[in-house]
């Protein structure tokens, strides 16, 4: 994951509430691999957690649209093969 895809989950914790929060406004929250990735180890991380009741997965302060608009394709990565 790189520094920008890292700052693209915003993951908070208050009173075993875990708020994960997708930070890419600019692109309806579009998913990268790397944000895949984000998402994937900070439910894992709430999963293990016991003091973690509920996780809530939601949007950027500054936007009023979609959660996620869609998986975003314009990040290529190279196919190992």
């Amino acid at each position: 994951m790189t520094n920008e895809e890292a700052r693209e989950i915003l993951t908070e914790r208050q009173d075993g509430v875990v708020q994960i929060r997708l930070q890419r406004p600019d692109k309806k929250n579009a998913l990268t691999l790397g944000m895949y990735a984000g998402l994937t180890a900070a439910l894992t991380e709430a999963e293990h957690d016991p003091t973690v009741r509920v996780a809530v997965l939601t949007n950027s302060l500054d936007s009023t649209d979609s959660l996620a608009a869609h998986a975003g394709l314009s990040r290529k990565r190279p196919v190992a093969g």
